[in-house]
This record gives C-alpha cells, sequence and structure tokens, in this order.
C-alpha cells in the first residue's frame, strides 16, 4: 500500500532504522487546480476499475473498513472523559500501565482465539515489534494520559481533531503524497483553533499546563505507529499486530513504572473500588482494545490520511459523554476554539474531496 520505497540516509543509522521514505521538499505546495499524484479514492469502491492491481481493497472491504472506523472513534471519543474521571483517584502512569496492560491481554486472547494460539508462526522480528511497542503504545499512552490529565478529557478531544492535518503530513514524509494548499491552510485554521482552546484553559486554571502539546506529541506518535506497522509487519493479521505491538508497550510502560517508584517520580494512588474497576474493563475492551484492531485495518484499507479523517467525531462525542455522564460543561471559549479547529480540518477534507472527485 505504502510504495515509492525512497529512504532517506541509506548509510544513516535513522534510515536504517526506521526505512523513512522521504521526498524532498517537504513543503512543496500542491494548488487545488493541478491534478493530483497517487490521489487515494474517498472512501468509494466506484473508482476502482475490473482491470485494477489485485491488491487494492475490494467494495466489500472499503465498506467494512469505513464502519470500522466508525465504530473505533466513538469508543475513543467517549475514552477521553472516562480517563479523565480515572485520573481523579489514580496517578498517571499506574493507570496507563494497568489499562493498557488489561486491553494487551484481551488483544492477545483475541488474537489466541482467531489464530489458535500461533504466537510464533513465520519469522518475528522482534526488534520493530519492541521499536513500535515502545514509541507507539508506551511513550505514547504516558504522554497521551499526561495530557488528557492536565488539559481535561474534552479540551484534549478538541485538540485531538487535528489529526487529519497531521495525517496529510505524515502522508507528504512517509508515502510521498503532496501536501496541498488547501492542507496549509487548513493547518493554520486548525491551529489557531487549539491556540484558543489552549488559552481557555489557561485562563480556568490559571497558568499554562502543556496538556494541548503532549496531546499533539501523542497523536504524531500514534500517527507514525499506524504507518510504519502497515509496512514492518506487512502480511501479519491486524489483531495479531495489535496484540504484539501493545503487549511489547505494555513491557516497556511497566519497566518505566519500575524505575519510576523506586526513583520516587511515580505516585501510588490508586483506585480499585466497583466503578473504577468498571472503566478500566470498558477501555480495555474498546478502547484499549477492539478500536486499534479496528484502526489498523482501516488504515491498511483506506490508507492513513482518509483514516484519520474519521476524528472528526471525537470531539462531539467527548463533549456528550463529559456533560451528560460526568457532568462537566466545557466552557464556552473552549467550544468556541473546538468549532475552529473542525472548521479548519473540514475545510482541508472537502478541498481534499473536490480534487480527488
Amino acid at each position: 500500500m505504502w510504495g515509492h520505497d525512497c529512504r532517506i540516509g541509506q548509510s544513516s543509522g535513522i534510515g536504517r532504522m526506521f526505512h523513512i521514505p522521504l521526498r524532498w521538499p517537504l513543503f512543496h505546495v500542491q494548488t487545488d487546480d493541478q491534478p493530483p499524484r497517487d490521489a487515494e479514492p474517498f472512501m468509494t469502491a466506484e473508482a476502482t476499475p475490473t482491470h485494477a492491481n489485485p491488491d487494492r481493497p475490494t467494495a466489500r472491504q472499503i465498506l467494512g473498513a469505513n464502519g470500522g472506523l466508525a465504530l473505533a472513534m466513538v469508543m475513543w471519543g467517549g475514552a477521553f472523559p472516562v480517563i479523565e474521571e480515572l485520573l481523579v483517584s489514580w496517578d498517571v502512569v499506574l493507570n496507563t500501565c494497568l489499562r493498557m496492560g488489561c486491553g494487551a491481554a484481551v488483544l492477545m486472547m483475541v488474537f489466541l482465539i482467531t489464530e489458535r494460539g500461533r504466537i510464533l508462526k513465520g519469522p518475528v522480528p522482534w526488534g520493530k515489534v519492541f521499536i513500535l511497542g515502545t514509541l507507539g503504545f508506551g511513550v505514547n499512552s504516558l504522554v497521551f494520559t499526561a495530557g488528557v490529565a492536565n488539559a481535561g478529557g474534552a479540551n484534549a478531544a478538541m485538540v485531538a481533531a487535528l489529526s487529519p492535518i497531521i495525517g496529510a503530513i505524515a502522508g507528504r514524509l512517509i508515502n510521498g503524497e503532496p501536501l496541498r494548499r488547501a492542507t496549509m491552510i487548513a493547518a493554520g485554521i486548525a491551529i489557531a483553533g487549539c491556540l484558543v482552546v489552549v488559552f481557555a484553559r489557561m485562563r480556568e486554571v490559571g497558568e499554562f499546563r502543556g496538556g494541548a502539546v503532549l496531546v499533539l506529541i501523542a497523536i504524531s506518535l500514534w500517527t507514525w505507529y499506524s504507518v510504519q506497522a502497515q509496512r514492518w509487519l506487512a502480511g501479519w493479521s491486524q489483531v495479531r499486530i495489535a496484540a504484539f505491538t501493545a503487549t511489547a508497550g505494555v513491557f516497556v510502560m511497566l519497566g518505566f513504572a519500575a524505575i519510576g517508584l523506586a526513583l520516587g517520580l511515580v505516585g501510588t494512588r490508586t483506585d480499585f473500588s466497583l466503578p473504577s474497576l468498571v472503566m478500566i474493563a470498558y477501555l480495555a475492551t474498546t478502547s484499549n482494545g477492539a478500536a486499534l484492531v479496528l484502526w489498523s485495518n482501516g488504515v491498511k484499507v483506506l490508507g492513513v490520511s482518509v483514516a484519520t479523517l474519521f476524528s472528526n467525531t471525537i470531539p462531539v462525542i467527548a463533549v456528550i459523554i463529559s456533560f451528560v455522564i460526568f457532568d462537566r460543561p466545557p466552557l464556552p471559549l473552549e467550544l468556541v476554539g473546538g468549532a475552529i479547529v473542525i472548521v479548519g480540518v473540514l475545510y482541508g477534507q472537502i478541498s481534499r474531496m473536490r480534487t480527488t472527485a
């Protein structure tokens, strides 16, 4: 799927480790009236001719990928306020380890059932599995949870709406896709909205805590993982990819937690009450479990640029659940900033749809 394998620095350590194909210049801007290069079909199978590459997805695969991504966004949108609620009584590191550990256990059980226990079928590139697990799950999950703790669930979800912009930039860096003028304009609008959201939180708490920045870092790590997992582990099922990389990430997080506890850098707040355990079980089976498989399949079938478009629904779901279930109404200025972010992202998507039509 991710062709044009032109790797940077074949003799460099970074080039050999990450196999990152890069086309220069990075900020080549393609105008909207120019024909797109290597444009992907936008969630449709009608443009696929009968003589097309047999590796291209079928109409059924495209439909399933779209439905799966929509369900994954519901799960992830609902995760933001639930995580925020858990962090009232949990330490960030300990809660992340427990949530992701339970999620990895669920994924591994699903993998063992669906693939009949063939854990070591064929060669396993353990080095790449642990790199993906470390950055895509270990570091990413810790940074993301810290971001939610400092920004708030609904606030963090509004920042997460920048995913399509980050996906477009990732497509440029990794897949050589052109970075269109509309994307640059959309990025500017969306970033302005993020600044409004950050300002609203600063005015509320009286200081800048960096939660929005941490969420952006986490999104960037997740986008990198989403692309590289399909490249490095090509031929694996999506359940296998999610189970192996999530488990590797959990081992890395446990190592971080052990070191942090030994040095007194990690808190010891825990809460094993029934409501807390129910929320952890919910996250383990949905946002940390099934959603990962649905997302990986969506990226494989549709590509990361299209898959990230679904993230527009996350802020809406997060705000509704925060308000209805946890009685946390968003600040008026946060709503204004979130609306600006969504307007910017929608502008970029509509422009993209017009040029690929």
